[in-house]
């Protein structure tokens, strides 16, 4: 993916925490949020899948924000 339609598609999303499971198909989006955000309280690195929802759910109830949770396709079961 261009890094360039990568922010793009990041600023309409309007996100400001992001939470997921890094993958190889995903490099460019994860080479983008440590090269911003780094590991902070804006950007989590979950043990899996089903460990960011559950964190973006908690900031969402707390800030009433719309967080963005990226994983692999394969992740979907493990959210469930």
């Amino acid at each position: 993916m261009d890094v360039i339609k990568l922010v793009d598609c990041i600023k309409k999303l309007r996100g400001d925490f992001f939470t997921g499971v890094p993958d190889s198909q995903l490099g460019p989006l994860c080479n983008y949020l440590m090269n911003t955000q780094g590991i902070s309280n804006n950007h989590i690195i979950g043990a899996n899948e089903g460990n960011c929802v559950a964190l973006a759910a908690g900031y969402h109830l707390a800030t009433g924000r719309v967080p963005v949770v990226y994983m692999q396709n394969s992740g979907i079961g493990n959210i469930i």
